[in-house]
């Protein structure tokens, strides 16, 4: 449930701390967790900065120039509307598990306002990659994205495993279930439908992190939609689902690179790792890009939704056990990561000259459960004060 600030104690266990016992446990048999687990032939030292089809580079806080060259075409095809005096959109998601109901409802109210953009780059990671080709298709698809995050629960995104399972596939949680909910959202006519938005300018990029480089890996789906290849359906599935995938939580996804004429795999989980937002190098190429439009330049308006709280307003002593101290560390390291992320956002958008409004989950807002436990009745709250939010000409002042 959700509650407005009180008085009541709120255990420090019942955040994160029934995964955390159950990572703990899996941490304990790593030594045989590595005998019997293997992976697919990774690249070669030589060859690790290659990426999978469909990767657009990686991000990087000086700006990639592939990227930047595919924003410059892409800013071409939106010539008339950019220089019609309206600024260039851009929607960051983040991640934040089922959290992500209050992004949802937003979106919803947003709609509702009756002002909402068509953005004109849209950036997800982890839950917020699922939402993004959603939100990317535009209002339309607004009953289909709070159905995604009101009528799910723990078990249409995840199985438990058989402790043998989990020794072997390295990850406390089968996806089977949320995999299937991409395949039911992600088909031919959902992917011709982003490849047509993408025709026209506008871009859809997520992010996930390839764990053998180290590194977020940037994804133009709609390039991918726009392809001819028979695994293009397979393909953003396949992304989602990395983005998604926590690591211990969900076993890592693993894509095809080709190297010397030898096929290798790529190991990506959860793009949220190194960064909530996939903005910082985004802006510097997006930046770089406007300015070789040459004449009157456009001005950039950054939206950043955070399915997440920045700060909270509830704390209290932690309990004397190792659990709870290691919960509330992790609280404290992702919302001090979080926060840090948005002011480092903040002043490059000053120096750009960008516009820069944020919108989290208010800090008076009591969550009470882990967002990877899929409660479905705080999920609904959540998405009914996202709407109330969205509906307020103060939203995004």
């Amino acid at each position: 449930m959700i509650n407005e600030l009180d008085d009541r104690p709120v255990p420090a266990l019942k955040i994160f701390s029934a995964s955390l016992r159950r990572a703990a446990l899996v941490l304990g048999f790593l030594a045989l967790a590595a005998c019997s687990a293997s992976r697919p032939p990774p690249l070669p030292q030589i060859a690790l900065d290659r990426l999978p089809e469909g990767a657009l580079g990686s991000q990087s806080a000086a700006g990639n120039p592939q990227i930047r060259k595919d924003l410059a075409q892409a800013m071409a095809l939106r010539t008339g509307r950019l220089t019609a005096g309206q600024s260039l959109t851009m929607l960051a998601l983040s991640g934040g598990g089922a959290n992500g109901a209050f992004g949802a409802g937003l979106m919803r109210g947003w709609s509702a306002r009756g002002d909402r953009p068509e953005f004109d780059i849209i950036t997800g990671i982890s839950t917020g990659a699922l939402m993004a080709p959603l939100v990317f298709l535009g209002p339309a698809w607004d009953e289909t994205l709070g159905r995604l995050y009101t009528n799910s629960q723990a078990s249409r995104i995840y199985k438990d495993r058989p402790l043998a399972n989990v020794l072997r596939e390295l990850s406390l949680k089968d996806p089977g279930p949320l995999r299937n909910l991409i395949r039911e959202l992600i088909n031919d006519d959902f992917a011709a439908a982003i490849a047509a938005e993408h025709r026209k300018g506008r871009r859809l990029y997520v992010g996930t992190t390839d764990l053998d480089r180290q590194r977020t890996v940037i994804w133009d789906l709609g390039a991918i939609a726009s392809s001819n290849s028979p695994d293009t359906v397979p393909r953003l599935r396949d992304i989602l689902l990395a983005s998604s995938s926590v690591p211990l939580v969900f076993p890592p996804v693993y894509f095809p690179v080709v190297h010397e004429n030898r096929i290798y795999q790529q190991m990506h989980v959860d793009g949220g790792i190194e960064s909530p937002l996939l903005i910082p190098g985004l802006l510097v190429d997006v930046d770089g890009a406007l300015r070789e439009m040459g004449g009157e330049r456009p001005r950039l308006h950054l939206f950043a939704l955070v399915n997440q709280q920045i700060e909270v307003e509830y704390l209290q002593a932690v309990e004397p056990d190792m659990v709870a101290i290691s919960v509330a560390t992790i609280n404290h390291s992702q919302r001090s990561n979080l926060a840090s992320n948005l002011a480092r956002i903040s002043l490059l958008a000053r120096s750009i000259g960008a516009r820069f409004n944020v919108q989290a989950i208010p800090p008076g807002v009591r969550l009470e459960k882990d967002s990877l436990e899929f409660d479905q009745d705080e999920m609904k709250l959540l998405y009914r004060l996202g709407s109330q939010i969205g509906l307020s000409p103060l939203t995004w002042n």
